[in-house]
């Protein structure tokens, strides 16, 4: 945090000194950014676009911040002017389909995690946030085909393990779910979520006495 200050410190110095250089402004708003004034970020972001108007990071960034504060609709506007700058913007496809299914705009949520994905095939976020769409969809063969493409690409990506969890609790595919909720917590003991919807599955259904060993690694994890 003082880090931060000192930066915003530099910046507003250099900016007093170049006010006409965006670099300045762009620095100084990432600094808001990492200690939660979003708003002061704005402003400095809006400078460095109209100073800079084909600077797709400051839309991207922009719209994160909005995307923050709740601004959805103002967030998605910045994300879309991102990807007219810059076609091939992975991230700003995957920030805007967040959005989408945020409001239920499931179609469109795929269409952008499907964009990204043929821009940068292997970024695990784009299958996870596709197979949540189809997962909502109940489209449950096309989100564990999501799924497990991100598991392959990162095999310790946690939220995909958790994501396929929940799909195969809704399979009631019990046993394959706590294997999956289990495995979640292997690589983020820390994992909220995961720890939820574990306890919930265990405590509403009984799974066979052949999958003991399971229950136990799990009971491990959570007292762990």
């Amino acid at each position: 945090m003082l880090y931060q200050h000192h930066i915003i410190r530099e910046c507003t110095e250099q900016i007093e000194a170049k006010p006409k250089n965006p670099n300045h402004y762009f620095s100084r708003a990432q600094a808001y950014k990492e200690i939660g004034d979003y708003n002061a970020a704005i402003v400095d972001l809006t400078r460095v676009i109209r100073m800079s108007p084909n600077r797709p990071q400051a839309y991207l960034l922009r719209g994160t911040l909005y995307h923050n504060l709740k601004n959805y609709h103002q967030a998605s506007r910045d994300f879309s002017a991102a990807i007219r700058i810059k076609t091939d913007y992975a991230d700003a496809y995957i920030l805007r389909g967040n959005i989408h299914r945020k409001i239920s705009e499931l179609p469109l949520a795929i269409a952008d995690a499907s964009a990204a994905i043929s821009y940068a095939p292997d970024d695990v976020q784009a299958y996870v946030l596709r197979g949540k769409c189809q997962q909502d969809l109940e489209n449950y063969d096309y989100a564990i085909e999501d799924y497990s493409k991100a598991i392959r690409i990162n095999p310790n990506y946690a939220n995909a393990y958790n994501n396929m969890g929940s799909t195969l609790n809704q399979l009631r595919q019990w046993e394959e779910a706590i294997n999956c909720y289990t495995k979640t917590l292997e690589i983020n003991p820390n994992h909220k979520d995961a720890h939820e919807n574990l306890i919930n599955l265990l405590t509403f259904h009984n799974p066979k006495k052949n999958s003991s060993n399971s229950i136990i690694k799990t009971n491990y994890q959570l007292n762990g």
